[in-house]
């Protein structure tokens, strides 16, 4: 059975005297990773979460340095044995200022051969655009273990139209080679785009950044501006068309401008340097997705911007705040998010220098280690301000030597959404679920407090004997009526008027991500394989994240 959660009323019948919290990750601090080199320049971002390597023994991060003099992106490697300290590995594959000594990943597209060349210095006249930027990874979900193409890849290209993206592959993760020519893109894209794969379906899920007014696509809206799309495949080379999936709503809209308004008034906050409410509006920048037990959630880059400046006929810039919100879905088309829409990370107090996610934070899909889920983020001291509108603002920030880096945000296993219930005893019955042999399992927390369950026929209601809570949560027989054969009272607890239920649960109390829900006797679940049941959570100052049969 898959793991059931709480981010809506999905598994849930009704609830009493609890409510649904939404979590956030908790911040490392200060960044795990920091621009050193020259071709770093002042900022390294990233679009892939790490993975890990062959062996098992380290992880494998792929990152971007932000060469400043060139105006272009590199693709860059590390790794790191716990995650937290990161070592830049000397590839020796790509020459830079005449020597290979660096840690640059391969593409074939930023090779200096003849083919490109002519594409990029057409490029170069006509957009500012890097010609080719973001490398964004997973592994070949038909990869057969033994060789060939073990990673897929995609990367832009941008300059000269037509822009979008092209497909890669790699052995190693690596050395890249394109899968298509530079002018003939296979996905049409904006500067932003997220891959990931999902290893249950063998699906390739590309999300991409796409423009309603100048994207040539169905259903597009331009109203929304900045939408996101999604093209799927099973092995990297070929895509399906694009479909408009997600976009900001009025919701979005009205969390931004409060949340804009409030960093204006807090000296602590970074607040945007050019303010025009009547041009302000929020869209979406970019989304990562990612697999979760059974559905997906999405990370998206909530771009609160505060205004359009214009500085010229060639100049234009949005300035405002970033910051990635939470969504799932079951289907990857019909997306769900909380009412209220918090920032999943929000971004942090001026306070400490060497601590800079204050003005822009994307997050990549977590990695689950050691009992948590952690979220490796770029994190920025701005967001769209350039050079240009700071000195208008009176404002010098060249001589800040770093401008963006790699953070890190941690979270339970599950921790996206819990029920929790406070000094009063909480109720939470679930929809029918299967019961599959082995044991009912939860991820809790408790505070001085305990949760107990009682599982239920999930036709009948009725408690399935040697599972019952008893009265613990209150519940009498109130009958009336000839023959006293009707029930009257409604609420947890009630029992049908020929009921007699003992109170055969064994408490949890503590904070673990997998325990064991238990029954006086010992009593084994095996009898219930396959029966529909629904299960009576009790809750006293506790948390439940998720509940599951394994």
């Amino acid at each position: 059975m898959k793991k059931c959660f709480f981010l809506d009323d999905e598994n849930i019948e009704f609830y009493q005297h609890a409510e649904r919290i939404f979590h956030q990750p908790v911040k490392h601090g200060r960044p795990l990773l920091r621009p050193e080199t020259k071709f770093e320049g002042n900022c390294v971002s990233l679009a892939n979460a790490p993975m890990p390597s062959e062996d098992g023994r380290h992880l494998r991060l792929w990152y971007e340095g932000h060469e400043k003099k060139a105006g272009r992106t590199l693709p860059l490697y590390a790794e790191s044995e716990d995650g937290l300290k990161w070592r830049r590995i000397a590839l020796k594959l790509a020459k830079y200022g005449g020597s290979v000594k660096n840690n640059i990943v391969f593409t074939d597209l930023q090779a200096d051969n003849k083919e490109f060349a002519r594409l990029r210095n057409r490029a170069v006249k006509t957009c500012k655009m890097p010609l080719f930027s973001h490398l964004v990874i997973a592994p070949n979900p038909s990869w057969d273990g033994k060789s060939g193409t073990r990673y897929c890849g995609l990367m832009m290209k941008g300059g000269a139209k037509p822009h979008g993206l092209l497909p890669l592959s790699s052995p190693d993760g690596l050395k890249w080679r394109s899968l298509a020519h530079p002018d003939e893109p296979v996905i049409p894209s904006s500067d932003e785009y997220r891959l990931v794969c999902d290893t249950e379906r063998k699906l390739l899920i590309a999300t991409m950044k796409l423009y309603g007014f100048f994207m040539d696509i169905p259903l597009s809206v331009p109203e929304y501006g900045r939408e996101v799309g999604l093209s799927t495949s099973t092995d990297g080379v070929t895509w399906t068309a694009p479909e408009f999936i997600y976009h900001a709503d009025e919701a979005d809209r009205k969390a931004g401008a409060e949340t804009v308004i409030r960093h204006t008034a807090d000296p602590d906050y970074r607040s945007p340097l050019f303010i025009n409410p009547e041009d302000s509006w929020t869209d979406i920048y970019n989304m990562p997705v990612f697999p979760y037990h059974g559905i997906y959630i999405a990370l998206p880059s909530m771009f609160h911007h505060s205004g359009y400046w214009v500085a010229s006929k060639y100049s234009a810039n949005q300035d405002g705040l970033i910051w990635p919100g939470l969504a799932w879905s079951k289907d990857l088309r019909d997306w769900k998010r909380p009412a209220e829409r918090n920032p999943f990370i929000p971004l942090s107090p001026c306070a400490d220098r060497e601590i800079y996610d204050n003005g822009m934070i994307m997050s990549c899909p977590p990695v689950a280690m050691n009992g948590e889920l952690r979220f490796y983020y770029s994190g920025s001291r701005y967001s769209h301000v350039t050079g240009e509108l700071a000195a208008r603002a009176g404002m010098d920030y060249s001589d800040e030597r770093e401008q963006a880096g790699i953070f890190l945000a941690r979270m339970r296993l599950d921790g996206f959404a819990s029920m929790r219930s406070g000094g009063r005893k909480g109720s939470l019955l679930t929809k029918p679920v299967t019961a599959n042999e082995g044991n009912l399992h939860v991820n809790a927390r408790t505070r001085n407090g305990e949760i107990l369950a009682e599982l239920r026929d999930a036709e009948s209601g009725r408690v399935i004997p040697g599972f019952g809570l008893g009265d613990y949560l209150g519940g009498r027989k109130v009958s009336f009526g000839k023959e006293g054969r009707r029930t009257r009272l409604a609420g947890p607890g009630t029992r049908r008027y020929d009921e007699e239920v003992k109170n055969d649960s064994i408490a949890f109390s503590g904070d673990e991500v997998d325990a064991v829900m238990k029954w006086k006797g010992k009593k084994s679940l095996s009898a219930l394989k396959g029966r529909k049941v629904r299960i009576m959570f009790a809750l006293h100052n506790a948390d439940i994240y998720s509940f599951w049969f394994a």
